[in-house]
This record gives C-alpha cells, sequence and structure tokens, in this order.
C-alpha cells in the first residue's frame, strides 16, 4: 500500500488497494492469521522517503545561504 498526504482524522492511499479492502489500523489480535500485501510497493516507499529527505536537507542548506547573505 502507498500512502500519501496525511493529517490526523484521514490519510490518502495512492496504491495497492481495490475497492471494498479492509485497512487495520491498529494491529489486529492474532495478526499472523492475516496475509500481507504490497511488498512490491515497499522499494516505492523508500525512494519517496529518500527523496523527501535530500529535498529537507535541500532546503535547509539554501536557507542558511540566505541567512548568512542577508547577514552580510
Amino acid at each position: 500500500m502507498l500512502l500519501g498526504e496525511a493529517n490526523e482524522k484521514y490519510i490518502i492511499i495512492v496504491k495497492g488497494l481495490t475497492a471494498g479492502t479492509s485497512v487495520w489500523l491498529t494491529t489486529p489480535k492474532n495478526p499472523d492469521k492475516f496475509n500481507l500485501a504490497g511488498n512490491e510497493l515497499i522499494p516505492i516507499i523508500k525512494e519517496r522517503e529518500k527523496a523527501k529527505k535530500l529535498a529537507i536537507e535541500s532546503f535547509r542548506k539554501v536557507n542558511v545561504l540566505i541567512t548568512q547573505s542577508n547577514i552580510q
């Protein structure tokens, strides 16, 4: 399952579900009885997280440079 934007009430599921599929928000009793699905999406999720971290790091570097140039 590939997740999108979220807040305290909602989360967008971008990919990996079909209509009528149940989604557990907490670990159910006897989790061993459930089949896991979506392992093929793990590389996509990891790549998104990596891109997000790089974007944040880049933003911070630019912000530092702007701040330093405003001080001088």
